[in-house]
């Protein structure tokens, strides 16, 4: 049958249909965007499995194609696996350095990532490889000899990281870094900073309880003590050099080991301090100087306390130079009595005894003040007690034969006045007389009893001569004086006066003097 034009219709094509394109379109992008992101939850969900499973290669690999192809303005979701992969970046680099053996910048990435991430997987690791690296770090710088870097590490390392592997190889190694440390500044004469290097050892062997490290840094302080000591004495610094000595022997864990550091300061201080006492004495202190040589002796061993005393009563006779030339001649035969008692041999003996006689000479030849207080003792102890002074034995010894005189004033020319003691050969003791030559009576009438007087009376020098260094007498006069004026016819007396005196002059000075002078002849 044949259909009418009316019942006959077209078919309807959907493609062609005005709307069918934009559904289309719309269709397909949801699906990208559909599959899109869902690939993107995946490889996010990847690169949380590998952070679980702490695999940084495959999380690195993941986290580069997000990167890639997911922007975080639109794929936030992807923040945590970029965060992971920060992580896994900083771990892989700190790894890298300890691979590369640059131990420094290793230990501060491990120790960066730590600080950063906390919690983060490979905490543990990166702890145990940070302690590792400073432990290497000090190993290298012990090698180049920088042991003060070395061993501060290495007490980080301990302090900071206790329970890694590196910290008992830390403990071990620690105190030999500080043995060879002290041991270079003690090569060095650097001998405070190895003091204070072994200090430091034995304060930690002490808390470790390594009494074998106690011991082996007090014995090396000891020795550092003992060197300080002879360097400082060499520099003339002889106080400190003292000191160091004394606590060389104080700190010495093994005083009495063969060779130990007591041993050797015990050896060394007696020329030590006959170094001392001769500085001293060249700086003229004496009596300091004195007391080192003293010390000399009494440390010097057997065979040497002979050149020790010898050395003591040397320095007793620069003591007495110095006095002669201060022309103190009681206390330089003072020091030369000491020089000869100190004297270790009969040399010394007779160089002390030559000492004094060329003192004795000087003393004899001085008319300083020692000198003149000599000349009136031998004049006291002759016009006095009668017998010479016999100390000092300097009277008279001289080739010139002068004198000095006592008990009358009695000017004597310098022809015949000793001006030394040497000069000393006569004492005169002098003697003045009031002889009565003449009684005079005078009476108010003129007649009857005398109650008033006029005594003639004249004066009689008796001068005796003695020899000054036997007290004998050698010669005696006594010289008359010039006979008083005569009594007058008539005389008025003073109030209360019943007697006058007429005196007459003093024997001639000249004539008295004329005498002493010819017994010189």
């Amino acid at each position: 049958m044949s259909a009418s034009p009316e019942e006959i219709k077209p078919k309807k094509d959907l493609f062609h249909t005005p709307w069918f394109t934009p559904v289309i379109i719309v269709g397909v992008l949801i699906i990208f965007i559909a599959l899109y992101y869902g690939i993107g939850f995946s490889l996010t969900r990847q690169a949380n499995n590998h952070y679980s499973e702490r695999d940084c290669n495959s999380l690195l690999k993941t986290s580069n194609s997000i990167e890639k192809f997911y922007p975080m303005k639109i794929a936030s979701f992807t923040d945590p696996a970029r965060a992971q992969a920060i992580e896994c970046r900083a771990y892989l680099k700190a790894d890298s350095l300890h691979n590369e053996q640059d131990w420094k910048a290793a230990f501060d990435a491990y120790e960066e990532y730590r600080s950063t991430y906390p919690r983060g997987i490979f905490d543990k690791e990166a702890r145990d490889l940070a302690a590792d690296s400073l432990f290497q770090l000090a190993a290298e710088q012990r090698s180049e000899e920088d042991f003060a870097d070395a061993v501060e590490n290495l007490i980080v390392l301990i302090a900071r990281f206790e329970g890694t592997p590196s910290v008992p190889k830390a403990k071990a190694v620690l105190p030999e870094v500080y043995m060879e440390w002290g041991a270079e500044c003690h090569a060095k004469a650097e001998f405070s900073e190895a003091e204070d290097v072994y200090n430091a050892l034995s304060k930690w062997a002490t808390q470790k309880e390594k009494q074998d490290y106690v011991a082996k840094a007090r014995l090396e302080l000891a020795q550092t003590y003992f060197d300080w000591g002879k360097d400082l004495h060499i520099k003339k610094d002889f106080t400190n050099a003292s000191d160091k000595f004394n606590m060389a022997a104080k700190t010495d864990p093994t005083p009495k080991a063969k060779g130990s550091a007591t041993e050797q300061v015990n050896v060394y201080l007696p020329g030590f301090h006959l170094a001392w006492g001769e500085y001293l004495l060249s700086q003229s202190k004496f009596s300091d100087a004195i007391q080192h040589f003293k010390k000399s002796v009494e440390l010097s061993s057997t065979s040497e306390k002979k050149n020790a005393q010898n050395a003591l009563s040397d320095a007793y006779l620069v003591w007495a130079e110095g006095y002669r030339k201060m022309e103190d001649y009681n206390q330089a035969l003072s020091k030369i009595d000491d020089a000869y008692k100190a004297a270790g041999t009969s040399t010394y003996q007779k160089k002390a005894e030559a000492a004094r006689e060329e003192t004795l000479i000087r003393f004899s030849n001085s008319g300083g003040a020692q000198a003149v207080e000599v000349m009136n003792d031998a004049k006291s102890s002759i016009c006095e007690d009668g017998k010479p002074l016999e100390d000092p034995p300097i009277i008279g010894i001289s080739e010139i034969d002068q004198m000095v005189i006592s008990g009358v004033e009695l000017p004597m020319p310098s022809s015949i006045a000793a001006g030394s003691p040497g000069e000393l050969q006569y004492v005169v003791c002098g003697d003045i007389k009031d002889v009565t030559v003449q009684k005079c009576p005078y009476s108010t009438s003129g007649y009857g009893a005398a109650s008033y007087w006029i005594e003639r009376i004249r004066y009689d020098w008796t001068l005796k001569v003695f020899d000054a260094q036997t007290g004998k007498l050698f010669k005696q006069k006594t010289f008359t004086g010039p006979a008083p004026e005569t009594c007058p016819m008539y005389h008025s007396f003073s109030l209360f006066e019943t007697t006058h005196y007429h005196r007459g002059d003093r024997p001639s000075a000249t004539t008295m003097t004329d005498w002493l002078a010819s017994l010189l002849k």
